[in-house]
């Protein structure tokens, strides 16, 4: 895919994204956070449980001038991020990010992972 489809593409999610309402509320070690997915409030929640230290959306910058948020980034630097569909706009974000940022150790939850740690 090209450089300016991928672009198009995030352009297109990020402008979708603004429209998105913010509507599930995680409150606990770190306070209240509205986040965009009762998945994500439940994984925070297994973080909290595990006394793993986490940040909500930290922002990375990617080549095309646009920001990618992953879900969670751990203290120990990893990156998590909480998919239970992947659109194909997303997963062309994602792999730019993996791709941008070969140093960091990132992991999709999906629904399986979910299922497995009893969260779902």
């Amino acid at each position: 895919m090209s450089l300016l489809t991928k672009n198009k593409l995030s352009l297109a999610t990020a402008t979708q994204n603004r429209k998105r309402v913010t509507k599930h509320a995680y409150v606990g070690s770190q306070g209240t956070i509205n986040m965009k997915s009762t998945w994500e409030v439940k994984y925070a929640h297994y973080l909290d449980a595990q006394s793993i230290t986490w940040q909500y959306e930290p922002i990375f910058a990617l080549s095309n001038g646009r920001a990618y948020l992953p879900d969670f980034q751990l203290s120990s630097g990893d990156i998590i991020e909480v998919k239970g569909y992947f659109r194909s706009d997303a997963k062309i974000k994602w792999d730019m990010f993996c791709e941008e940022y070969p140093g960091l150790k990132k992991s999709l939850v999906t629904k399986v992972e979910m299922k497995q740690l009893k969260l779902i």
